[in-house]
């Protein structure tokens, strides 16, 4: 592979890390604030049905919105990265 197309590869690759970060970045936070809504509108809502099986499953719904929103701050681009690097490295385009 010559110059020109191992600098393109790396210029895609490096392109698609930063908007795969920056996506996950908006979305995370998008996710958040519904998840704020939610925790809003569960605390606004009188204990008896806070206690009552809408309470429980709004209280499910903002688990799950929170571990939504830990799981796109705690993903691991870089071992998706790493992947694309060691088989872009067979045709002599390391990242």
């Amino acid at each position: 592979m010559n110059d020109a197309r191992r600098r393109r590869i790396r210029k895609l690759t490096s392109d698609l890390y930063e908007s795969i970060q920056q996506l996950l970045g908006e979305y995370a936070g998008d996710l958040q604030e519904i998840c704020d809504e939610e925790q809003e509108a569960f605390d606004n809502l009188p204990e008896s049905i806070q206690c009552s099986d809408r309470g429980d499953a709004m209280q499910e719904c903002i688990d799950a919105l929170e571990s939504a929103v830990n799981s796109c701050e705690d993903a691991d681009m870089d071992d998706v990265f790493d992947s694309i690097q060691s088989m872009l490295e067979t045709c002599g385009a390391e990242l």
